[in-house]
């Protein structure tokens, strides 16, 4: 449990330095879907970053594939914008 709570701490600050706000499921029953899952939610949209599960539960991420997208290289963004990087989410 300790261990966990490092981590998260730490995958928080990176997500701080990012523009990003980590966020953990407020979910308590073991069954549901997005018990113990987590979501980055973009500073200045307000939107998550990470896909919903079933269009409905924002957080959907274990605290493994958080910390994968935190530390995957910025990848340019083909397209009108030059210089906006966007990274590639684990699961897509």
């Amino acid at each position: 449990m300790q261990e966990t709570k490092v981590k998260e701490n730490r995958l928080r600050r990176m997500a701080d330095r990012q523009g990003l706000r980590l966020v953990k499921s407020r979910s308590r029953d073991p069954h549901a879907l997005d018990y113990g899952l987590y979501a980055l939610i973009d500073h200045e949209t307000g939107g998550a970053v990470n896909p919903a599960i079933a269009q409905r539960w924002v957080c959907s991420w274990t605290l493994e594939e958080v910390e994968e997208y935190l530390n995957a290289p910025p990848v340019e963004k083909s397209g009108d914008e030059p210089g906006v990087k966007l990274k590639k989410s684990p699961r897509l």
